[in-house]
This record gives structure tokens, C-alpha cells and sequence, in this order.
């Protein structure tokens, strides 16, 4: 297998399987499927100048284990249901957020930044597609090894803001899509 059809397959990630979690204070689970149009409504009312308010107050700007070249705004110790709540809460709607999976580096996204940033000629002039991105290290690697255009691509709207965030720390230039677009080119 080429090392540009792994990456392109490391880069798809399994956060489209949805996620069932407790809803705090009650005894009922609620759950969240990342193709839920709803759902993805609902996310998309928080405007960014509240979530970024989120990120500051339940992040911090650390640089993972396997890519401290690299600083995203990361989740501190033990806060994901605090920065889940806050959130639901920010908006008001009642409705539940999706899970902010965008808050963790998640060690599959960290591989594919290490070999990305350890082999840059895999991205170097090219166009990259991080899908799945959640905080967007794919992208951002990508974009620091010499792609000529890295899309971070999430369902999850949130996603937008943070990987905004995620590339200004990084002083790199990330475009960002909510949009499905895997469901999108399978009815092309």
C-alpha cells in the first residue's frame, strides 16, 4: 500500500459512528449522531466568539506527546463534562451538542501528524483533506510541511473555530468545512 493511499485512510476518522454519554444530572443517556442534521444544527448556534470564550476558559495551548511541534488548544485534566456542559449551556437551546472531540488529540491524528511532519515530501505542493478533524493536527502538519492547500474537514461546527484557533497558534493557514462531504461525493 503507498504511503498517500494510508494517509488518506489514517485521515478518516471513526467519530461518524456516533457517541452515547449520561447527561449530567440526570439518569438517562442521551446520544449524538455526527450525521444527524439536527444535531448538527444545534451546534452550529453557538457562535464563535462564545465557544472561543469555552476554549480559553476549559483549554490549554499544549503541544501533544508524539508532535510537540505542534500546539493546539487541548482539554485540561478531567474537564470534558464541565466544557460539554458549558456549552449546552452557552447556547441555550436544550438541545445536545455533539461530544467536543476536537478538545483531545487523539493518538490516531497525532500518528498521522508525525508521519506527515516526518515525511513532508507526502504533502509538499499538494492539496490535503483531514477529515474527521476534529482539533485539525492532520491539517496543520500537513500545512507545516509545505501543502499548498490543508482542509480540515468535521461535521461537528464547532470544529471551525477551534481548528481557526488551532492554525493561527501554529502560524499556518488551515481552510475549515462542517459540511458532510464524504456523504456528498458518494451521491455524486
Amino acid at each position: 500500500m503507498s504511503a498517500h493511499r494510508l494517509l488518506r485512510l489514517a485521515l478518516v476518522s471513526d467519530k461518524r459512528a456516533g457517541v452515547a454519554a449520561p447527561a449530567k444530572g440526570q439518569r438517562g443517556r442521551r446520544s449524538w449522531r455526527a450525521s444527524s442534521p439536527a444535531r448538527r444544527t444545534a451546534a452550529a448556534t453557538l457562535d464563535a466568539h462564545s465557544l472561543e470564550e469555552l476554549v480559553q476558559r476549559h483549554c490549554a495551548l499544549a503541544a501533544p506527546p508524539l508532535v510537540p511541534e505542534i500546539l493546539l488548544h487541548l482539554l485540561r485534566e478531567d474537564d470534558i463534562m464541565r466544557l460539554w456542559s458549558d456549552m449546552e449551556a452557552a447556547d441555550g437551546s436544550g438541545v445536545a451538542f455533539p461530544p467536543p472531540y476536537w478538545a483531545v488529540a487523539w493518538p490516531g491524528g497525532q500518528a498521522v501528524a508525525r508521519y506527515v511532519l516526518d515525511n513532508p515530501e507526502c504533502v509538499e505542493g499538494r492539496s490535503v483533506w483531514d477529515v474527521g478533524a476534529g482539533c485539525g493536527i492532520g491539517a496543520i502538519a500537513a500545512a507545516k510541511r509545505g501543502a499548498v492547500y490543508a482542509l480540515s474537514n468535521d461535521v461537528d461546527p464547532c470544529c471551525e473555530t477551534v481548528v481557526g484557533l488551532n492554525s493561527a497558534a501554529n502560524h499556518v493557514t488551515v481552510a475549515t468545512s462542517s459540511q458532510d462531504l464524504l456523504v456528498e461525493r458518494a451521491s455524486e
